[in-house]
């Protein structure tokens, strides 16, 4: 039965994208991408009883945008999209985040740490994503368990890309050609995430450069005031 499966669904594929934008304006910009081949896009549409498979229509009710186009090899692409502040997107934690095709990730945006410094913050996150489809135990009442969830994870991809204002100064992400920082996810098993960015301090450096104006100011007041001074020769 589990060779069967193997060689119906050998053609299935799902790549999952959980993309988080967040902007100098205090929000973020979170959208995931689904791109889902035919074989099994209709697969998941006669099997979901909820006939909701890939979570597009429970993500419009809860006020997502979501677009559906078809890309130039006939996958079908699910885009949600959606704005927060970032004192809503941390209360919501993993909520925030749409399940699509099933499947989401806990990503926890309190684990950010700000620094400040004199001319630049850094902003650093240190976290572990757990995995999506853990391991089963050996030990399992089910034998097809563990082979069953190891299949259906070598049909999903899944990512998670971040992009904040700043400079990236350390990562063990991959930078992508718009910017962002990508991660690819591992279904069963944790995947650390380390990634640090620098900002100018803007506010810093605007009181500095006023403070050097000012000190530049009195001292050459003070050099015409010493030349007025002088006596003649």
């Amino acid at each position: 039965m589990l060779t069967l499966a193997a060689v119906l669904l050998s053609g299935c594929h799902a790549d999952l994208t959980f993309k988080l934008d967040f902007h100098r304006n205090n929000t973020v910009t979170i959208t995931a991408r689904e791109v889902i081949d035919d074989q099994l896009y209709q697969l998941g549409r006669s099997q979901a009883s909820s006939g909701d498979p890939f979570g597009a229509a429970a993500a419009a009710q809860n006020g997502w945008n979501v677009t559906r186009s078809t890309d130039e090899n006939d996958n079908h692409v699910v885009m949600m999209t959606k704005d927060l502040t970032i004192d809503d997107f941390v209360k919501q934690g993993t909520n925030a985040l749409p399940i699509a095709s099933g499947k989401a990730i806990a990503f926890d945006a309190s684990a950010f740490q700000q620094v400040s410094g004199l001319f630049k913050d850094t902003a650093i996150l240190h976290t572990t994503i757990p995995p999506v489809m853990p391991k089963t135990n050996a030990d399992s009442s089910n034998p097809w368990a563990s082979a069953g969830i190891a299949m259906v994870a070598s049909m999903v991809g899944l990512h998670l890309e971040i992009k904040t204002p700043g400079k990236v100064v350390q990562t063990n992400g991959e930078t992508t050609p718009d910017g962002y920082t990508r991660w690819d996810l591992n279904l069963q098993q944790p995947t650390e995430i380390n990634y640090t960015v620098e900002t100018l301090n803007y506010g810093h450096i605007a009181v500095a450069i006023l403070l050097g104006l000012a000190l530049l100011g009195l001292i050459v007041a003070l050099l015409l005031r010493g030349r007025r001074q002088s006596p003649a020769i």
